[in-house]
């Protein structure tokens, strides 16, 4: 935003009316970004609070790890 600023303020030295309507459409521009955003994130927390909120197939929670034997078993080549 600052460099759209300073380009705003060096194309339109002499014109300040042509200045603050242009930074007007910057602000309005990049605060629109800024909210999408922000909605995205939000969004995004949203999904991960829901599908952790949601059981695995088994009742047990989303984020339960597997035991450690399985995990040193399941199919590594490491160990043939």
């Amino acid at each position: 935003m600052k460099s759209a600023t300073a380009r705003n303020q060096a194309d339109w030295p002499d014109n300040p009316r042509q200045r603050a309507t242009n930074q007007h459409f910057i602000d309005v521009a990049f605060g629109t970004k800024k909210r999408e955003a922000l909605k995205a994130r939000a969004d995004l927390a949203r999904a991960v609070t829901d599908w952790l909120a949601q059981p695995a197939p088994d009742g047990g929670p989303q984020t339960r790890r597997p035991p450690l034997d399985e995990a040193r078993s399941g199919g590594s080549s490491d160990n043939r």
